[in-house]
């Protein structure tokens, strides 16, 4: 299980672009408010974690509260 306060730091470290291949990024928690009505198909996720590519944009959103619980938070980032 990933440390809440270190998911930022262990995304960092993992990093690669999908879309340029860039090494950093921009990791920032966000809130989205959902619908009452939507909160059945989102699973009531309404925290996430934004990650921006510092050289294109290029933007991925995580469900923090799979990342946190997952052993192996970086495992989708690693790098080549």
């Amino acid at each position: 299980m990933a440390d809440d306060d270190s998911i930022e730091r262990i995304v960092e470290q993992h990093y690669q672009c999908p879309r340029c291949g860039f090494y950093e990024c921009n990791p920032r928690r966000v809130k989205v408010d959902v619908a009452d009505h939507m909160r059945m198909y989102a699973g009531h996720a309404e925290h996430f974690l934004a990650v921006s590519c510092k050289r294109c944009g290029f933007t991925d959103l995580f469900d923090l509260s799979v990342l946190v619980a997952s052993p192996h938070a970086g495992a989708f980032l690693y790098k080549d």
